[in-house]
């Protein structure tokens, strides 16, 4: 395997290589050599990097004693003393045989789950002392007792896990829920995302965090949520450093749905306090949401809102404006503007002034989803409503095909007799024009 020479990338902090072997049967002497060529070629290449992300193409790789210790003379290529690797693996997982000791120390792990994965768990173990980011994706069991407990059935402690992620199959049914008294397996944990499964009998996930977690989030069907809640997890002022929430539900049973929203709302308003950006993607839960926010103080401080399964009207608009005095970013869909003429009603217009006028100090910007479906003409009327009522409101960000409309049709509302004695919301409107262009 010949490698063209390069002269050295000093600055370089990421390498990216794939490994690929033409004749699936080649013996695994040339693939050590291939390694060991490649290893010397990457350290005088790129010698400062400290991410690796393997990928072996379509072929499995060997797992002997001889082919590991030349993928650690690669992994070698990328050590510091002061810091660790970074490794990113594809579908085939070089693991240690039993006995060969591991002289790199990782920092991040991520895999997709497949008949490798009880190896790349393995891994994972081995590494549990330095890792602070694992992701697994496409998780398609429920058996992840291995995750936590090593070959003596001790629970395994990763003290510096920072951020991990388990993102399960949709439809994957969880039978197998273990219990874990006492244990604290991830006591710094940061971010955590549990997507479709939870395969744990009890809080052990959230242990031990409540101090350092900043960002949740969490998609669960209704017997998780009847975990965590029985638990007492999101009791109010527990979590002091948590900032993003991200609530996803999936009904498997619908006789509980209505007890799986107040199981979610429960969770919400324990967090509330700190909570600072919310994001609920599912219909019942935001529409239980806005049933309590006129009432409630609890989520005063959110700056950033998204409600993405639920289209809102100017009421509903107003109201949550008026109840989330913080807010500066708010995304949903939008329920059309019945429009008579083809321009705004100046009566509503005053009455709404009247009744809202300054309501919200904040609010600066609306994004609609792109699946949304809303016609330009509602999306500018929107803008002008909302820049008279808001004093810093500048634009609706509209789905992209109603991108090269939405400034002429504002201008259009905006050039009525009764807006031309505004002109500093005129201005507020139609002077972002270029970065709205570069919106995504």
């Amino acid at each position: 395997m010949a490698h063209r020479f390069e002269p050295p990338m000093p600055e370089l902090a990421r390498y990216r290589f794939e490994h690929r072997t033409r004749n699936s049967e080649q013996d695994d002497g040339n693939k050590e050599n291939s390694t060991s060529d490649l290893a010397k070629y990457v350290k005088a290449a790129a010698p400062n990097a400290t991410r690796m992300q393997v990928s072996h193409g379509e072929y499995p790789v060997a797992r002997g004693k001889k082919y590991w210790e030349s993928m650690q003379m690669f992994m070698n290529a990328y050590y510091r003393p002061s810091g660790t690797l970074i490794m990113e693996l594809d579908s085939h997982y070089l693991i240690p045989d039993d006995g060969i000791e591991m002289t790199v120390h990782m920092s991040s792990l991520s895999f997709v789950w497949n008949e490798c994965s009880n190896d790349a768990l393995k891994l994972m173990k081995l590494q549990c002392s330095t890792l602070q980011e694992v992701t697994i994706h496409s998780i398609d069991t429920d058996d992840l007792s291995s995750l936590l407990l090593d070959d003596n059935g001790t629970v395994v402690t990763y003290p510096y896990l920072l951020n991990l992620t388990l993102d399960g199959q949709a439809g994957m049914e969880v039978t197998n829920r273990l219990e874990f008294e006492d244990a604290v397996p991830f006591p710094r944990l940061v971010k955590l995302n549990a997507n479709i499964i939870y395969p744990f009998g009890d809080d052990v996930l959230f242990r031990g965090n409540s101090g350092s977690l900043e960002e949740l989030s969490l998609n669960f069907d209704y017997a998780t949520a009847t975990i965590i809640n029985r638990a007492n997890v999101f009791t109010p002022g527990k979590y002091k450093k948590l900032k993003t929430v991200d609530i996803r539900s999936f009904i498997e049973d619908i006789d509980n749905c209505d007890k799986q929203v107040k199981h979610h709302m429960k969770l919400l308003q324990g967090v509330a306090s700190t909570t600072k950006k919310l994001l609920i993607r599912d219909i019942d839960i935001s529409q239980s949401f806005l049933e309590i926010l006129p009432k409630s103080r609890l989520f005063k401080d959110i700056h950033t809102l998204c409600l993405n399964e639920i289209h809102l009207g100017l009421v509903d608009i107003l109201e949550i404006l008026t109840a989330l005095s913080a807010l500066q970013f708010l995304e949903s869909g939008l329920v059309e503007l019945v429009a008579t003429t083809n321009s705004i009603g100046i009566h509503d217009l005053d009455t709404l002034c009247r009744k809202y006028s300054m309501i919200n100090k904040c609010f600066y910007k609306w994004r609609v989803p792109q699946e949304s479906i809303i016609s330009v003409e509602s999306g500018a009327q929107y803008a002008v409503i909302l820049a008279m009522l808001c004093p810093r409101f500048r634009i609706i960000q509209l789905p992209d095909q109603h991108k090269p409309e939405y400034f002429e049709k504002v201008k259009h509302y905006m050039n009525g007799p009764y807006f031309l004695k505004y002109p500093n919301v005129q201005n507020r409107l139609l002077s972002i024009k270029s970065e709205y262009d570069c919106c995504v």
